[in-house]
């Protein structure tokens, strides 16, 4: 199996609120409690201000 490890891009919002999601909504491995959409969190703007 190879593994590909890449910078975020701001098109990646979307993927990685679906990834997080299910985990805030079962209440583990996280602090967060409320979750994400990336409209309302600037999710995409926030991964681009990181680059």
């Amino acid at each position: 199996m190879e593994l590909l490890i890449r910078e975020v891009q701001a098109d990646d919002a979307e993927a990685i609120v679906g990834i997080l999601n299910p985990i805030i909504q079962a209440g583990v491995y996280t602090a967060f409690d409320t979750p994400f959409t990336v409209r309302r969190h600037g999710i995409a703007r926030q991964i681009t201000q990181q680059l």
